[in-house]
């Protein structure tokens, strides 16, 4: 049984496309967000591979000081508007984004747009 379920999920994986669409989500997100780094003070860096995202906050650019209470109440924000997102880094200063590889892209848009708002709001 587990060897026909991993059979179908690298079937799934290929006649999908998975990797490319990863690519593609990946593409989307960093466009829809790289001015963060020149708009915001506290955002180092946003970088990605493949479809996953990180954010990095932090108090002072300069110093690079992470920022883990910046991260924390963006979390709080997009949660409370009804986006869960994961936060990361050795001081829980990097918001991560890892939208499914089957999201469409107005469900893309949406999370993006909501976390944006959280970041505006703050």
């Amino acid at each position: 049984v587990a060897c026909a379920a991993a059979i179908a999920s690298i079937d799934y994986i290929i006649e999908n496309n998975l990797p490319q669409r990863a690519q593609h989500i990946g593409e989307i997100t960093k466009e829809r967000l790289k001015h963060l780094v020149t708009k915001y003070k506290n955002v180092a860096e946003v970088r990605r591979l493949g479809a996953m995202i990180g954010i990095e906050f932090v108090a002072d650019k300069i110093k690079y000081k992470p920022a883990p209470e910046i991260a924390k109440r963006v979390q709080k924000k997009c949660y409370e508007n009804g986006l869960v997102i994961l936060k990361a880094g050795s001081h829980g200063h990097v918001m991560r984004m890892l939208p499914p590889l089957t999201i469409s892209e107005a469900g893309l848009n949406e999370g993006l747009d909501i976390f944006l708002f959280a970041l505006e709001s703050i």
